[in-house]
């Protein structure tokens, strides 16, 4: 009677070396376009059977209630999604392999994020796997075990089987999950991008003028003062004052001087595609002087449009300024009326200044 008992009881307890095996893995894998990859699918579903898992691929039949459906769909380039479905509960994560990985490292990349996907709709029951202790999956901290203790003890529960090492942690060719988080490596010193600095609003400009006209007749120099204020983006206002030398000429046999205070107004617009080159016009106000052995005549304005054409070269908290500038001065806008020659001047000047321009503001 006895023994009766003891072989009922023995035949309704479970062994111990085993538990309940996992649910079924059904392995799908489509590329960009849909189409189903038998290749990448026979190799997968084999690595995680090798992992322990029950895993087949899905054109190979179906499975039971249990069953965890794992696709793997391919994206542009080497970006995989893998979605992991047991029922109601979905686990979804994008993949990047990197372009040198081969063709092993990717299948184990694909493999271990579906197994971490797995175990979060369905926990894993698996046959209790041979106990062994890693010397090299230790912490380097951590104090060896004492020679008198049991590894049997505090080894995992079978239950419980503890993640793979990502692949990256032992391969520079392996993947790096997109959605992966960075862990806090506490304080860390970034470089300060440089930032290029702003346009100025008000700029002042000191240049040397040069002022001729088309006959070769009239040459003055001398410096030149501007303001240049930024009314947009693409649009500059600019105002000039130029003094120049007064000049020695023969007319009919007697010597004049003539002096020139050129003032000048003007706006000038970016060229397209050329951002240091401006075109523009304004008007030039001519405050003239005159005299004749010893005999002054009356100041006078002679008053005119002008076109321009600027060159703007920025070297580090000043520029370059260069301009060329054309002026018409009709007789009729003169106001010393019909004086004679004592204050003739020139109908049509050309001028040029190259200088310097510094940012007020």
């Amino acid at each position: 009677m006895t023994a009766l008992v003891l072989a009922v009881w023995l035949a309704s307890t479970p062994p111990a070396a085993a538990t309940r095996a996992r649910a079924d893995l059904r392995v799908a894998v489509t590329d960009a376009d849909g189409a189903a990859d038998v290749a990448l699918a026979d190799a997968l579903a084999r690595t995680l059977a090798e992992a322990g898992w029950t895993a087949s691929p899905a054109h190979r039949g179906e499975c039971g209630d249990e069953c965890v459906h794992v696709s793997v769909r391919k994206l542009d380039g080497h970006e995989f999604l893998i979605e992991v479905r047991a029922g109601r509960e979905v686990e979804r994560v994008p993949v990047r392999v990197a372009p040198s990985a081969s063709s092993f490292d990717q299948v184990n990349a694909l493999a271990i994020e579906a197994e971490l996907l797995a175990a979060r709709v369905r926990p894993p029951r698996r046959k209790q796997a041979p106990r062994a202790v890693i010397a090299a999956a230790q912490p380097a901290s951590a104090p060896p075990l004492p020679e008198e203790v049991d590894p049997e003890e505090v080894a995992p529960d079978a239950d419980e089987r503890p993640p793979r090492m990502s692949p990256y942690l032992h391969s520079a060719s392996a993947v790096v999950p997109a959605a992966a988080a960075v862990p806090d490596a506490g304080p860390v010193l970034q470089a300060q991008v440089p930032v290029a600095p702003g346009e100025e609003r008000l700029a002042l400009n000191v240049a040397a003028m040069v002022l001729s006209d088309t006959a070769g007749n009239l040459f003055m120099h001398g410096p030149a003062l501007g303001l240049r204020l930024r009314v947009t983006h693409r649009v500059d206002a600019r105002v000039s004052i130029s003094f120049l030398n007064e000049q020695d000429f023969n007319y009919q046999g007697s010597t004049y001087q003539l002096g020139m205070l050129p003032l000048a107004l003007a706006a000038a617009v970016e060229i397209p595609g050329v951002p240091a080159l401006r075109v523009g016009g304004g008007a030039e106000g001519l405050l003239i002087h005159s005299e004749r052995s010893g005999e002054e005549a009356p100041l006078h304005w002679s008053i005119g449009p002008i076109a321009r054409l600027e060159h703007r070269y920025a070297i580090r908290t000043f520029a370059l300024m260069s301009s060329l500038q054309v002026a018409l001065h009709p007789r009729s806008w003169n106001t010393a009326g019909n004086a004679g020659p004592l204050v003739t001047i020139p109908q049509w000047t050309l001028g040029a200044s190259l200088g310097l321009e510094f940012k007020l503001f």
